[in-house]
């Protein structure tokens, strides 16, 4: 048994008899996230991911939409194009919304795009 988070959350791997030492030590680490860091894979564009994700999210709906979300997309967060998405900050998103401050239904929109 292992305890996580703030919470303290615990988690039953198994019974002595059953359960090896070893076997245990290795659950509990694959439990904890502290085991072998896997391979992670490229890091992806945000350019790329507007694509993945317009495609995958806006399949079913009306062109007009697809392409407002699209619009929305690029033209206030063409900065984040070049970047990898694990770059992309809570801040750095803020910080765009920030500049059309002054177009509130704008603002908006691109939020929630």
């Amino acid at each position: 048994m292992i305890m996580r988070d703030r919470t303290r959350t615990r988690i039953r791997l198994g019974h002595y008899p059953a359960l090896s030492l070893s076997e245990a030590r290795k659950r509990a680490h694959a439990a904890l996230g502290l085991g072998p860091t896997p391979k992670s894979e490229p890091a992806i564009r945000f350019s790329a991911a507007v694509t993945t994700f317009l495609d995958e999210h806006y399949k079913d709906k009306k062109p007009r939409t697809r392409s407002e979300v699209q619009r929305l997309l690029s033209a206030h967060f063409k900065v984040f194009n070049n970047r990898d998405l694990t770059t992309v900050t809570d801040r750095d998103i803020s910080i765009q919304l920030a500049r059309i401050a002054d177009r509130p239904s704008e603002q908006l929109h691109a939020c929630a795009a």
